[in-house]
């Protein structure tokens, strides 16, 4: 589902469909682009046209197209290192951010003043521009933290989430006029006009529109109905007058017990009020039920009828920094050029980004691992006795039980999600890679010192190793991090908003054997605001583990 609260994010959405599924069916780079181009989000074709063509071995090479490429090869890493494609806000940060790093004007736009030289600006018409241009892309969606959802920010470093709630205009059904509609709530009855009520001992009740009505509603004669332990017994019928003062009720039903029982008694249009008589007396334990339609025509429930609400709440947030310098030597400098085509400063980029990505991820972890300690769930493996009757992965089979309860947890509290990754420490990891492909399916990437997908667990949720973030285990227990995400982009447990991509200035020469880089990024890294958001974490501890 396509999140369309920020139009250009569900642009790049539906540019990702397109082209993936394009790819899918076998198309070439050019045909996917091709199938795309009705569908090309306004931000890739503004960033696009700001890369002039350039030369590379007498060759020509389209700017705009290196621009293409470079998307498409993002969206490809990130498919294989995540397991899915990547959603619209990871697209269109990508790019909106990434013209600041080839415009000035951008830039100043953005409020970021005179931080950067103009040997950076799309005045060069170089292949090193092209270059920065497709690393900022490529870096900026293959970085993306799995479990955050990416707001874009103003001018002048501040950004709004904006939270879209749904509420009862309206007390009816079981709500009261401003109560939430969304997540778990979403299943009470509030529009339909039957209501269904349980019986007293003496076969009473009260029809009302609300939960909180206190003195009744009208009703169509017609539509009253009884029940006994849910089998329908009876009711009135079909041709009933409304104007009638009581309605008769009519039935009956034979039960398990074998005995035939008779249905009398009246219902009352006006009021509401319903009479039930069963002869001879129900069995203990027999649940006398009625059901019945709200008469929305009357003069007195005109302006009761059912409303929602759409309501928007925002939180405003502001952007932070990330920045450090590089330093190489010339011999370096050589070696990137005429091995890799790669310039100085576009390799400092690539580094210091991904130092950054890498910062990010960690951050996150040790935010959302505060937040999961409240929502601890505890599983004894019981290893010692069990491994005597079952194997490993029988044991292991077991454990999706407290996933799943924490999983159910986290959609209750965060009115919206559940989980959706796990991260695992070296103890998890090693274990979790030896089940059999009946438990989890590898995700076929190589191991990393960084944070990385192991793959897949119960088919259900992806797992990453933590690389030493925020894991901790002992000789006899293995600790499991989940966090959730949502659809909704600004309902993610991390909210991540960035103003400039990464970028780069060339320092001032302080050794002639050596060239220096300044790199600046500003961005916005925080837990949601939203407090029933930011509560999409838990931690599963398995204990007894050996």
């Amino acid at each position: 589902m396509i999140d369309r609260t920020y139009p250009q994010q569900a642009a790049c959405a539906e540019f990702v469909e397109v082209v993936t599924a394009a790819r899918a069916d076998g198309a070439t780079f050019d045909d996917a682009i091709g199938a795309a181009r009705a569908d090309m989000p306004e931000v890739l074709l503004e960033l696009g046209g700001l890369i002039p063509d350039f030369q590379v071995g007498g060759q020509t090479h389209s700017g705009k197209e290196s621009v293409y490429k470079a998307t498409m090869d993002g969206i490809d890493a990130f498919t294989k290192a995540h397991g899915r494609v990547p959603t619209g806000d990871v697209i269109e940060n990508a790019l909106r951010t990434s013209l600041n790093v080839v415009s000035q004007e951008h830039r100043t736009k953005s409020g970021i003043l005179a931080t950067y030289d103009d040997a950076t600006s799309t005045a060069s018409g170089s292949p090193m521009q092209s270059n920065r241009a497709q690393v900022a892309v490529y870096q900026s969606i293959v970085g993306a933290v799995p479990f955050a959802g990416y707001i874009p920010m103003g001018d002048g470093l501040q950004g709004k989430l904006i939270i879209v709630k749904h509420e009862a205009a309206s007390t009816s059904g079981a709500y009261m006029a401003g109560e939430n509609m969304d997540g778990m709530n979403i299943n009470k009855p509030f529009m339909s006009s039957t209501r269904r009520i349980t019986l007293d001992v003496d076969g009473k009740g009260l029809f009302r529109y609300s939960d909180s009505d206190k003195t009744g509603a009208p009703i169509y004669a017609s539509g009253v109905d009884v029940f006994i332990d849910g089998v329908p017994a009876g009711g009135t019928v079909m041709n009933a007058a409304n104007n009638v003062a009581k309605a008769s009720l009519l039935g009956n039903i034979t039960l398990a017990n074998g005995i035939n029982y008779a249905i009398t008694g009246y219902a009352t249009p006006l009021t509401g009020e319903i009479a039930v008589t069963v002869t001879p007396a129900l069995p203990k334990g027999a649940v006398l039920e009625a059901a019945a339609i709200l008469n929305y025509e009357h003069a007195s429930m005109k302006e009761k009828r059912p409303m929602v609400q759409t309501a928007a709440y925002s939180f405003d947030f502001r952007a932070h920094y990330m920045s450090g310098n590089y330093r190489l030597t010339q011999e370096a400098k050589v070696q990137f050029q005429s091995e890799t085509r790669i310039d100085a400063g576009t390799e400092a980029m690539y580094q210091l980004r991904a130092k950054s990505n890498a910062e990010r991820h960690a951050e996150s972890l040790k935010a959302m691992y505060a937040i999961a300690k409240g929502y601890t769930t505890t599983f004894d493996f019981m290893a010692v006795t069990r491994q005597m009757q079952r194997s490993r992965a029988d044991i292991w089979s077991d454990a999706i039980f407290p996933i799943a309860a924490a999983d159910a947890d986290m959609v209750e509290r965060t009115q919206g999600f559940g989980i959706s990754v796990l991260y695992v420490g070296k103890k998890g990891k090693s274990d979790i890679m030896s089940l059999p492909s009946t438990l989890f399916t590898p995700s076929g990437l190589p191991s990393s010192n960084g944070i990385y997908r192991l793959g897949k667990l119960y088919g259900l949720w992806d797992v990453y190793y933590d690389a030493g973030v925020v894991i901790k285990e002992t000789d006899n227990a293995i600790e499991i991090l989940a966090i959730g995400r949502s659809d909704q982009i600004a309902r993610n447990p991390m909210i991540f908003g960035d103003v400039a991509g990464a970028t780069v200035t060339p320092l001032a020469a302080g050794n002639p054997q050596e060239e220096g880089y300044g790199y600046f990024q500003a961005l916005a890294t925080r837990v949601n605001p939203h407090q029933d958001s930011a509560r999409g974490a838990a931690r599963i501890q398995l204990t007894n583990f050996n």
